[in-house]
């Protein structure tokens, strides 16, 4: 679906620049290029990703990774569960369990030139 995007996106730029740009014009790959982007940010936005127009980099869901597990001791420590929540029906520990599936395991996994982030992050 995403490469579909990107292909429709290059299309109708191609569509409205035509007779637009001198023959040879080297602006033309940067301006197609740009329309790509745009529109791969807009179905990342739609989707709920993070895409990398956003300029969100690993340093940034790393530190957010770390202050979510914090936030998860404090609220052990500060709002304990009332009678009948667990931390499987408790929205925040569902938030932060979400988190760390589909964030922490992947920069577990995930790092620069192929290296392992584990050293970067607390274990809980």
């Amino acid at each position: 679906m995403r490469l579909r995007n990107a292909a429709d996106a290059l299309r109708r730029a191609e569509r409205e620049l035509e007779g637009r740009l001198a023959p040879g014009d080297r602006s033309v790959p940067g301006l197609l290029a740009a329309r790509v982007l745009e529109s791969d940010d807009r179905y990342g936005r739609a989707s709920g990703l993070v895409v990398q127009g956003d300029a969100l980099e690993w340093t940034g869901l790393v530190a957010l990774e770390q202050l979510a597990r914090r936030g998860r001791l404090a609220h052990q420590r500060e709002e304990p569960h009332p009678a009948g929540v667990t931390p499987l029906t408790c929205p925040v520990c569902a938030a932060v369990f979400a988190l760390g599936v589909h964030l922490v395991d992947g920069l577990r996994n995930r790092g620069a030139a192929g290296q392992s982030n584990t050293e970067s992050l607390p274990e809980s």
